[in-house]
């Protein structure tokens, strides 16, 4: 309840453009902060988030007895969640109301919408009401040779024994003796099912390697910039085509974008990327309303009273 009343305290105090990002670990350092020695399993952890999520919304929507002293235009937070594991998929469609995904190529998003609108629909759900957004790292340049170039320098600036670590981290694996130069053995890796890192990430490295057959050395680079991303380099016009192309097959309600760089990567997508998407009618050119469900195009969600239950703050 103490958690519902702060999370909806932001959301009346912006203005309605509050989002709850519901991650259910981020790494293996993090159970130390919580006096713990390790993370819960795979499983446990998603239906730990399940039955958190249910009650901070039942909280919202004035269902645990909390008072109500705050109100927010767009009713309660925006739910969003990325996962997608077996578990991840479940807790989306049953709570998550904007969905990140890391889909690699087009027939894997396509897949993963049609699970998340499954899911949905298994709960109850309107599955238009959830939007999907896939990780977009974007590198531009005036000419496609100049973004090569920029994406090679980038490339060329990260560590490798940094790069390796966080793989590992990331992967659950110790890669610390690897041969940069060996290809990326595939007999060696567990099932995304045994992995005890994140099985989202997990998946979509196993994906490459499957695809691609990299070294280690090959992989590193082609996760480097987007941090697992996908990774689009390009002209405008190249990364327009591409965004494009996924909206309308109907993989992406939008993007969560990831420019190279900060902030000048941010300033290159904004000033030539998006221009180029307003000319074709795909973004607007100015906003519609005020809240993160205006902007997103996502129905207000009445709560069961006329507000959302808040907690007065404890901080």
């Amino acid at each position: 309840d103490e958690l519902a009343g702060r999370l909806a305290t932001i959301d009346a105090l912006s203005g309605g453009r509050f989002g709850w990002n519901v991650v259910t670990t981020a790494g293996g350092v993090v159970p130390a902060n919580f006096g713990r020695d390790g993370e819960p399993d795979h499983s446990a952890r998603y239906q730990r988030a399940s039955e958190v999520t249910a009650r901070v919304i039942a909280a919202w929507a004035g269902q645990e007895g909390a008072e109500v002293t705050l109100r927010s235009p767009q009713g309660r937070p925006v739910v969003v969640q990325a996962g997608a594991s077996k578990d991840g998929v479940r807790l989306a469609g049953e709570h998550a109301e904007v969905i990140f995904t890391a889909a690699q190529t087009l027939d894997e998003a396509l897949a993963f919408r049609r699970s998340i609108d499954e899911n949905a629909a298994a709960f109850g759900r309107r599955p238009e009401h959830v939007a999907i957004l896939p990780g977009l790292s974007t590198v531009v340049g005036s000419t496609e040779a100049e973004a090569q170039e920029r994406r090679q320098l980038l490339a060329d600036l990260v560590p490798e024994p940094y790069a390796l670590g966080r793989l590992s981290a990331q992967l659950g694996i110790d890669l610390s003796g690897v041969d940069l130069n060996e290809t990326v053995p595939l007999d060696a890796l567990p099932v995304p099912e045994q992995a005890s890192g994140s099985q989202t990430f997990y998946r979509l490295v196993l994906g490459i390697i499957e695809r691609q057959r990299p070294t280690y050395r090959q992989l590193l680079r082609t996760l480097g910039g987007g941090a697992g991303h996908r990774i689009v380099v390009g002209t405008p016009e190249q990364i327009a085509d591409d965004i494009e192309h996924w909206f309308r097959a109907g993989a992406a309600d939008g993007f969560h974008v990831m420019p190279d760089a900060l902030p000048c990567g941010f300033g290159h997508f904004v000033d030539h990327v998006i221009p180029e998407l307003q000319r074709r009618g795909l973004f607007r050119t100015e906003y519609s309303g005020h809240t993160l469900r205006d902007h997103l195009g996502l129905p207000v969600q009445a709560p069961l009273r006329s507000a959302p239950p808040i907690l007065a703050p404890t901080w």
